[in-house]
């Protein structure tokens, strides 16, 4: 299996994001934790407790948006481990038991199906179908992943 990181953008974290990293943690190898909150004084208790967990915590003390976020979060897990798959996420998300692996099983699926694969994402983001292209050979051809 490749090694997974998860990359998290964080924004003013709520406590509750060190639970959901806990549990996250039960299903990927690291994870890069990127909080773009304007100016923060201090580390503060969930940076402290997210490091205490092992994950990586970077602080860019300004907000240029979720897509900044993850860049730096993607380049900085890049620069620990190359080959590692990337998995983004946001504070609020929340895995289900078994998404990592399902989602493996789907690329290997697909390929063995002779379906190019650039992403694996859910088909469903809460109770809306991720937008597609239509399917090829069963699976769906994800439009914005």
């Amino acid at each position: 299996m490749p090694s997974i990181t998860a990359v998290l953008s964080l924004f003013r974290p709520p406590q509750g994001v060190v639970d959901r990293v806990t549990r996250l943690l039960e299903q990927v190898d690291h994870v890069v934790a990127v909080d773009d909150s304007p100016a923060p004084a201090t580390p503060g208790p969930v940076h402290e407790a997210l490091r205490a967990l092992g994950v990586e915590v970077v602080v860019l003390g300004e907000n240029r948006g979720i897509a900044h976020a993850l860049n730096v979060g993607v380049a900085t897990a890049r620069t620990a481990d190359p080959a590692a798959w990337i998995m983004t996420l946001d504070q609020d998300s929340t895995l289900a038991p078994g998404f990592v692996s399902g989602s493996l099983a789907a690329f290997d699926a697909a390929l063995a199906a002779g379906v190019p694969v650039g992403a694996v994402c859910p088909e469903k983001l809460g109770d809306v179908p991720t937008p597609d292209e239509g399917e090829r050979d069963g699976f769906s051809l994800a439009y914005d992943p």
